[in-house]
């Protein structure tokens, strides 16, 4: 036994020198995984972050600043189209974009030469026409009465014949129309301002959407979207789109938050409405949607809204980081323009499938966008822009910009 004893104590610092270089070889074999991993992968926002010494409350410490990593591009340009005059809204079509201009004027534009093809001057009204869509293969544009109070018959929706750049039909909706949208066989025209008494100069407080037969151009009914005891006549339904076989509206309502309302097409019946009370969003002049998702921009802020159509819930807020001014879905992502003051603006893309920020790029006056022929077509100002979607970049990156 003794013998055996003194074999065991023997082995055992040799059993120890196996167990430390066996030690040292994982710990070596870490450190160069380590060093690969560094090499190959992406660094980190937190890598950027360095401590500097600050006065704080009059004493001195040390504080850890981090620099974000910038954004990646969103877009480049490829074309630049002046047109001499602030621009409202655009569309595009099969082969044309259709863009409004402040002086009341669409211009038709030929994409295959970035050309203006056709301007088509507009009706005198109250506000700059906002709003054209591409339905039923016609043009509509939205025309606010200039004398509203007293003669309402002019607020209309104008149809337009692209084959011939010509109005085809003058239809009187609503008080105000702003937003539109079509679902098969209709036209639905969000009116912002409240109706008036039969005699005119009165407001009724009641707030409705106007839907019109696209066989016959003849509307054929107003759904009431609200009824305000108390109103001074504006600020009601604007943002309009068709989606998750519903029509959706926005009501910018008077307490600066506002609601959104879903629409039944087939019965006109309200299915939901979605307050926005308790948000940080507002209700903004724009709303797009999907099969998965409803998404509007804010008025005055730098908030995007998500609504999931399966629960008329807001399940998202993002925050963009400036006031979110007009939005589109198309190559993939949600597209957004967005304006300060004293800054110069800028397209940013959202992964929708992330609700994160993941681009952008800084555009001057940065104003309607929409998606087609494999393009962004953006306005800026006087001009627009055509641009082509950059490569999408490390995700992580741009998540992490606003996080």
């Amino acid at each position: 036994m003794t013998g055996t004893r003194d074999l065991w104590r023997r082995a055992r610092p040799l059993e120890r020198d196996r167990s430390v270089l066996l030690l040292l070889t994982l710990i070596l074999v870490a450190i160069a995984t380590t060093s690969a991993s560094a090499q190959s992968a992406p660094r980190s926002p937190a890598s950027r972050c360095t401590f500097v010494t600050k006065v704080v409350n009059g004493q001195r410490k040390r504080v850890r600043v981090c620099k974000q990593t910038p954004l990646p591009q969103a877009a480049s340009i490829t074309a630049t189209i002046g047109l001499g005059t602030s621009l409202q809204g655009i569309a595009v079509s099969d082969d044309a974009v259709w863009v409004l201009s402040h002086d009341r004027r669409l211009f038709r534009i030929d994409p295959a030469t970035n050309r203006v093809a056709a301007t088509i001057p507009l009706p005198d009204s109250e506000w700059p026409e906002g709003q054209v869509l591409v339905a039923d293969g016609s043009i509509w544009v939205t025309v606010a009465s200039p004398d509203t109070d007293f003669h309402p018959e002019f607020d209309s929706v104008l149809r337009i014949d692209p084959l011939t750049n010509q109005v085809l039909a003058r239809i009187h909706v609503g008080h105000s129309p702003m937003g539109m949208t079509s679902t098969p066989g209709a036209l639905w025209v969000a009116n912002h301002r409240s109706e008036y008494t039969a005699t005119g100069g009165e407001v009724t407080g009641v707030y409705d959407v106007s839907r019109v037969d696209q066989a016959t151009n003849l509307e054929t009914g107003r759904v009431q979207i609200e009824n305000r005891q108390y109103s001074n006549g504006c600020c009601g339904p604007w943002p309009t789109t068709a989606a998750a076989g519903s029509v959706w509206v926005g009501d910018q309502n008077e307490d600066g938050h506002g609601f959104v309302i879903r629409l039944n097409p087939a019965t006109s019946a309200v299915e939901a409405r979605i307050s926005f009370a308790k948000s940080k969003a507002t209700i903004g002049d724009d709303v797009v949607g999907d099969e998965t998702a409803i998404w509007l921009v804010s008025d005055g802020s730098p908030y995007l809204t998500r609504i999931d159509p399966r629960t008329n819930r807001v399940v998202a807020t993002v925050k963009t980081g400036e006031d979110t001014v007009d939005l589109t879905l198309g190559l993939g992502f949600l597209w957004v323009t967005t304006a300060q003051p004293l800054s110069p603006g800028a397209l940013i893309r959202i992964n929708p499938g992330t609700n994160k920020v993941v681009a952008r790029t800084r555009i001057q006056s940065a104003g309607a966008v929409a998606v087609g022929e494999g393009s962004l077509w953006v306005a800026s100002g006087t001009k627009l822009l055509r641009m082509k979607p950059r490569r999408e970049a490390h995700a992580t990156r741009g998540e992490k910009a606003f996080g």
